[in-house]
């Protein structure tokens, strides 16, 4: 069995790719000139970010990167019991993933308010971290 680490290299580096990737636009012209175009670029970005976070949290089941878990709590359960926890949680994400990547392209398409996309982006995600709540993490 392996050895069970508290390391931060992943998340910083898929963070990194995420502020490259949202901000990328802003440089862009034939993007950055479009209405709504940024803010559904960033609204799709985040939704990818979100989802490809929780699906890393899975494969290396580090627990502690979320809210309300410690390396402690992670620690003192099984490789089973951790990924179940963050598979659980992964499956919350996916529809909110995908609904914001469908909002997005329609957003960008249909040429959008800012201001309604950033709004349905903060529903969709503040909806899906609060159905996560009723997740329990298994004791040993």
């Amino acid at each position: 069995m392996k050895e069970y680490k508290k390391s931060y290299t992943g998340f910083l580096i898929i963070l990194l790719l995420y502020l490259i990737a949202a901000f990328l636009p802003i440089f862009i012209p034939a993007i950055h000139d479009r209405p709504g175009a940024v803010t559904a670029w960033m609204c799709f970005s985040t939704a990818v970010f979100v989802f490809v976070m929780i699906l890393y949290i899975y494969k290396s089941e580090k627990l502690y990167l979320f809210s309300g878990v410690t390396f402690e709590q992670a620690s003192k359960l099984s490789s089973e019991q951790r990924r179940n926890y963050a598979y659980l949680t992964l499956k919350k994400f996916l529809p909110a993933t995908v609904i914001l990547i469908a909002y997005s392209v329609l957003a960008f398409i249909a040429k959008l308010p800012d201001a309604l996309s950033i709004v349905i982006m903060c529903l969709v995600l503040v909806a899906a971290a609060f159905s996560t709540m009723k997740i329990k993490m298994d004791k040993e």
